[in-house]
Order: structure tokens, then sequence, then C-alpha cells
């Protein structure tokens, strides 16, 4: 059987989220700037809060980039993880809400060249960034449709994330991944769904690969 990892980018493969981290002023604390919340009000839905995000960023592409250069931490473990998985032959595929041309470019400069990223398009515009969804759900780029498709193709799905935008992909998946403590890992503790906590890349790569 195939297997293919969906895995978040905003908060499991970095520290934070990329749109919140261009918007938001810098601060001396890495830990308390620039994360989207997409559960901090149950009348806003993610895609509200993305396209408010995206229309206060002002910054051409290329400044965006040496914003996120400076601001936003890289999991080095995903760089290793990622090759285990091409050696392995699991497909891996970055799944996200985030602007996928600005994380394929971010993955590039690490040497992690040619994964998949299934996200969103901006507009990059000096009056404000104008998003461009896949499609209409409330997350802009709903997950599990893509779970579910990959398993009507007969293939093992693993969900890696940390958020509520990871909550109903991970409820579909064959297997879960959630970084420790994150909402991710509470929703799927509370609800009793089988899943492996982590910290780094390192320690789920094994079990992940092995054939």
């Amino acid at each position: 059987m195939n297997r293919i990892v969906f895995c978040d980018f905003n908060g499991t493969i970095t520290d934070r989220d990329m749109l919140g981290t261009l918007a938001a002023p810098p601060r001396h604390d890495e830990n308390s700037a620039g994360t989207v919340d997409s559960g901090s009000s149950e009348s806003v839905t993610l895609r509200a809060e993305i396209s408010s995000l995206a229309a206060s960023i002002t910054l051409s592409r290329e400044e965006a980039e040496r914003v996120l250069e400076e601001r936003l931490r890289f999991d080095d473990s995903f760089r290793t993880f990622a090759r285990s998985c091409r050696a392995a032959g699991v497909e891996l595929v970055v799944l996200t809400s985030g602007v996928a041309e600005l994380i394929e470019r971010y993955l590039t400069r690490r040497g992690i060249i040619g994964l998949p990223v299934i996200g969103n398009e901006a507009e990059y515009s000096q009056t404000g960034w104008r998003i461009h969804f896949r499609d209409r759900s409330p997350d802009g780029n709903a997950k599990f449709p893509y779970v579910i498709e990959a398993r009507r193709r007969h293939c093992e799905t693993i969900v890696i994330g940390d958020d509520e935008s990871d909550f109903e992909a991970a409820v579909v998946a064959d297997r879960r991944f959630a970084k420790r403590n994150s909402p991710l890992d509470r929703f799927l503790s509370a609800n009793a769904l089988a899943h492996v906590p982590f910290d780094s890349f390192d320690e789920i790569a094994p079990e992940i690969t092995r054939l």
C-alpha cells in the first residue's frame, strides 16, 4: 500500500504562522508574536482571519521574504525528515492554509526542493495583500478532502499538524501525529483518537518511513 503524509506548515514545520509574522511588528519576545489563532472566536473563521491579516501586509514579496528569514524559526529536523520520506518512497505533501509560493520559496532556500505544497495564492500589493483561496471552506483550503481522496485511492494516510485547521483531516486519517501540547494534540486526546505527540520530526521519522 502506498503511503502519503500530509504535513501542515505554520506552527508545525515553523514555530509560528507566516502571515501573522509579517503582520506583527517586531518584538523582543520571540515566543509571543505572530501566530494565527483560528480558535480565537467562534464567529471568525480562519479564512476571514487570514484575509484580515493579509490586508494589513503592505510589503513586496521580496521584502516579506527578508522579514521571514529574520523572524521565522524553521525546524531543522524537517529537512532530514523530508529526505527520509523520499528515500523510503513515502509521498510527502505540505498541506496548508498559508501562501504556497512563499512556503515553496522558503523551503527551497533550505535545500528542500520540489516538495509539493498545496496552499493558497497571494496577490502582493502595497495597499494590502489579497488571498486567492483554493476553495470556499471556512479554512480557505479544507484539508480533509485530500485525505479522503487518498484513502479512496487505497493509500495509507498520515496527518501531521498542530492546530484547528488540522482537526478534520486528522479525524479521517489512518494515523495522526501532533505537535506536543498543541491544540491538535489536546483535541485528539479529548476525543480518544490514537496519535503520537512529538517535538521534533526526528522522533517520528523512523515510524513513518518504516516499510
